[in-house]
């Protein structure tokens, strides 16, 4: 799947988080403002997260892997900090809003991920 094909998936997964979870606000004005969230958090994504998984790699040791979903959470919650500084971002209020969220752009990521990958069969 090209850069182009992951940003867009990426930002259907946010737009699909800030439409369903109730405590994620937003300041978008249009359909950029989402894209441009979505190019901060897959910036997020590319170069503080691995850096912070590798370590906090115990606590994943620790936890047998629940750690990450906590990493997820702080990436989200990053993405949108960093957008709302930028002046396009995203509130979060508390933490199941940021689990839920995480938790919606990860599924639907990994759904449409998943549809965009599979390369048509050859017989």
């Amino acid at each position: 799947m090209g850069f182009l094909a992951r940003w867009l998936v990426n930002a259907a997964g946010f737009f699909a988080a800030i439409l369903v979870v109730p405590g994620i606000m937003t300041a978008a004005q249009s359909r950029w403002d989402i894209m441009l969230i979505a190019t901060v958090a897959g910036l997020v994504n590319t170069v503080i997260s691995p850096i912070f998984k590798f370590f906090t790699f115990p606590f994943v040791f620790l936890t047998l892997g629940l750690w990450l979903l906590i990493a997820n959470m702080i990436m989200f919650w990053l993405a949108g900090y960093l957008g709302q500084e930028m002046g396009f971002g995203f509130t979060v209020n508390g933490f199941w809003a940021t689990f839920l969220g995480a938790l919606i752009v990860s599924v639907v990521s990994s759904i449409f991920g998943a549809l965009l990958s599979k390369s048509p069969s050859r017989n």
